[in-house]
């Protein structure tokens, strides 16, 4: 008997490498696949934007006219409250631009930062910013609404200013996206932190819309085409997170995923969505204004 569990004891070694082997197998294997759904994920995300561009280009009128009708249904577009390059205007008002651009930068420094993977809920502290930061915003809104229906207001609403309060509420607009992101997709998210978890993240968005509002300073005429380029892109983007975080509810998706590439094909549905919206929405305010009357497309 001694010997014999001598033998068996000897080939233990041998059976707990076999299980190791197993194991890293098991660890590395999904690794491995989500490497391999990497290009795919990339091609059913280049479809339907492929799909969109050539929409886009196949319409027949200025390439101006059609980013106008593009983002007509999110936007007024009011040729008095518009900022302008050159003798061409921005297919946003002032407050939009302002708060796509703020969207924009907001989403992109906190990715950077890998925030929308936190998911702690706010302090008061900062939900007492972002209020503040929306707050002026509408504040803002409501004196410009006055004044457009010639009744008393405090102030008038240069550009300006609607630029830089929309800018302020695009912080809060890209906060609230990288949030529900953080607490919607991931299996493991931080949940010890917060999505404005370190205050330099704020600085640093603050400081690169200064920049952004000095390059609106300058109207020069060469900025009009990155400008609403990147106005358009800001969209896009905006309404795809959203879109995104809808369908992954909708499908009973929540907290499943590891990293982007697994979230497969919900990004070329939520990128196919936000396209669908914005033709729904240009859509039908250009048939309102046809039938109750508003200011039409430009």
């Amino acid at each position: 008997p001694q010997k014999l569990n001598s033998r068996i004891g000897a080939k233990r070694p041998g059976r707990s490498r076999h299980h190791a082997t197993v194991n890293r197998m098991a660890v590395t294997s999904p690794t491995t696949q989500q490497q391999n759904s990497a290009p795919g994920l990339a091609l059913l995300v280049g479809l339907p934007m492929t799909l969109m561009v050539f929409l886009f280009i196949a319409m027949p009128w200025s390439v101006q006219h059609k980013m106008h009708l593009a983002l007509h249904g999110l936007c007024a577009q009011r040729p008095s409250h518009t900022l302008h390059f050159g003798d061409r205007g921005l297919p946003y008002d002032a407050r939009m631009t302002g708060i796509y651009l703020g969207a924009l930068v907001t989403i992109g420094v906190l990715v950077a930062a890998r925030a929308h993977r936190n998911a702690r809920t706010p302090t008061w502290t900062r939900l007492l910013i972002l209020g503040l930061l929306g707050g002026v915003m509408a504040a803002d809104g409501f004196n410009s609404l006055l004044e457009d229906l010639k009744l008393w207001h405090p102030y008038t609403t240069p550009n300006w200013l609607r630029l830089v309060t929309g800018m302020g509420a695009g912080i809060v607009l890209g906060f609230a996206l990288v949030f529900l992101i953080g607490i919607t997709l991931w299996r493991q998210p931080f949940t010890s932190r917060e999505t404005f978890d370190d205050w330099r993240l704020l600085i640093r968005i603050m400081a690169i819309l200064i920049a952004l509002s000095l390059l609106f300073a300058s109207r020069s005429g060469f900025l009009y085409w990155p400008m609403a380029i990147t106005l358009m892109l800001a969209t896009v983007l905006v309404l795809t997170m959203l879109s995104l975080v809808v369908i992954v509810v909708m499908r009973q998706q929540e907290f499943r995923f590891a990293n982007l590439t697994q979230v497969g094909l919900n990004l070329p549905l939520s990128l196919i969505a936000a396209g669908l919206i914005m033709a729904a929405l240009s859509l039908g305010r250009i048939v309102l204004e046809r039938l109750v009357g508003g200011t039409p497309l430009q």
